[in-house]
């Protein structure tokens, strides 16, 4: 499923409270690439995650959300979060953890991890 309802996210901070942990939303503004990946995902149908790859489902599930940003645990810290731009591959906000001890190089690997870009670890908004 997907955590785009706010209560779903709750059950995971429960469990979580005692760790450090960050979320990243991934967002795509372009509707062309959204709609060449919902193609590409078509046209993979054998995988299960790509069989509701429909533009329905698509604008369902966005118009349907609630903000991560507005969640309590991001909004006191407790909680990293990240917004990653996939279309862009440009880290667009990054809000840090207080529970995490070793700032600099745990948001390295994130966005190391997420960017094919070699160089997107040293572009850290809001570092």
């Amino acid at each position: 499923g997907n955590f785009n309802k706010r209560h779903r996210r709750q059950r995971l901070y429960s469990i979580l409270k005692d760790k450090v942990v960050y979320v990243i939303k991934c967002v795509v503004y372009d509707e062309k690439v959204i709609y060449a990946r919902l193609a590409d995902r078509r046209q993979n149908h054998y995988l299960h995650e790509n069989k509701a790859a429909t533009l329905k489902l698509y604008n369902l599930i966005k118009n349907d959300d609630e903000p991560l940003e507005d969640d309590e645990p991001i909004k006191q810290g407790a909680i990293g979060f990240i917004r990653y731009n996939s279309g862009t591959q440009m880290v667009e906000k990054v809000h840090r953890s207080i529970k995490d001890q070793n700032k600099k190089e745990i948001i390295k690997d994130i966005l190391e991890f997420l960017s094919s870009k070699p160089d997107v670890a040293g572009e850290i908004p809001n570092a």
